[in-house]
């Protein structure tokens, strides 16, 4: 019977976690224009997405089996107390989708809009307000965020606000990384102040293919 149970709760979290992706993705592509080459979901509000899955996850195993064996682990024992209250959980889960749904920049070839949770219309750049960009690979990991070894491409416009086009999103292309080659091409044409690091390089684990284009924006200056 707890088999059944366990074999069950792992079928509902899997199902409720893809539709929520599911419904995710069409909200935020209301926000994205048919033209656009890029689309970020921008850090650190994309972290809250991981939140709502916890908790989401939380709920589910609370339900179908109990929370004992969690709530006996120390490691999530904080957490539980707090995501378990009734009153905290519901505006929880609101604030973190009030924080997720917004906070995307879209790239198409004439302009970038970049949306907050306290931007939500957007501002819209031009490539041209673009005032510098940051290339390299991470050393470190920063939970639910960046993780050791990942890329990042990290463009600062005029009004203050940055993005790093490695983060969480889509490309409206089948090769991937393209875009993000060709984004900095351009911005090198227009003489934007870049800063690079080769550090870490050695610590990217993909494809030949991702990491000579990876080298090439690198060396791109």
């Amino acid at each position: 019977m707890k088999i059944l149970k366990f074999i069950l709760t792992c079928i509902v979290m899997l199902t409720v976690n893809v539709i929520s992706f599911i419904v995710l993705n069409y909200i935020h592509n209301l926000f994205v224009s048919q033209d656009f080459i890029l689309c970020t979901l921008n850090s650190p509000m994309s972290t809250f997405g991981f939140i709502f899955i916890i908790i989401e996850d939380y709920l589910i195993i609370k339900y179908f089996i109990g929370d004992k064996h969690l709530r006996e682990n120390k490691a999530y024992e904080g957490l539980i107390n707090i995501i378990s209250k009734k009153r905290i959980i519901v505006p929880v889960l609101v604030f973190a989708l009030y924080l997720i749904i917004p906070s995307i920049t879209v790239f198409t070839d004439d302009s970038i809009i970049h949306r907050s949770p306290i931007n939500i219309g957007g501002t819209v750049y031009n490539y041209s307000d673009i005032v510098s960009a940051k290339a390299g690979v991470r050393g470190y990991t920063i939970p639910f965020i960046s993780y050791k070894g990942d890329f990042y491409y990290i463009i600062e416009f005029s009004g203050g606000e940055k993005v790093n086009l490695l983060d969480m999103g889509s490309e409206n292309t089948m090769d991937t990384y393209s875009v993000i080659e060709q984004i900095d091409q351009r911005l090198m044409q227009l003489n934007v102040e870049k800063e690079v690091s080769t550090k870490h390089f050695e610590k990217l684990s993909l494809d030949q293919k991702y990491i000579n284009r990876f080298k090439r924006i690198l060396n791109n200056k």
